[in-house]
């Protein structure tokens, strides 16, 4: 057993089990509107054949830059947002104290409230 497939079933095989088939060649007819495409790509190239180059206008092309896909300016954001910390300085902060002002209720809040429930 090598790298070969096993074809021994293949040479028994019986071919008079198989059944005639006529060979059918389908060649689709173009539809409307592919003829009038085709007619009017002809009628194009042909008014393009008989233009004269030296009787054309000069022209100035515009061309616009693209919109970055959304991960290159994810990437930008970044970038400048990491500037931005890394050049920060520090010394410009002031020094301010932190108040909580969260109130936690005492031992006898706690039993009042659950008294008056």
């Amino acid at each position: 057993m090598g790298d070969k497939p096993d074809v021994s079933e293949v040479t028994k095989f019986d071919t008079g089990k198989l059944k005639h088939v006529e060979t059918q060649e389908k060649n689709p007819l173009p539809t409307e509107q592919t003829i009038h495409q085709e007619k009017a790509a002809e009628r194009s190239s042909k008014i393009l054949e008989g233009l004269d180059p030296s009787k054309l206008k000069h022209a100035e092309t515009n061309v616009k830059e693209m919109k970055p896909d959304a991960e290159a300016m994810h990437q930008d954001r970044a970038a400048m947002t990491a500037a931005m910390v890394s050049g920060f300085d520090k010394t410009k902060l002031k020094h301010t104290e932190t108040a909580e002002k969260t109130h936690l209720p005492t031992k006898e809040e706690i039993e009042a409230e659950k008294a008056g429930k």
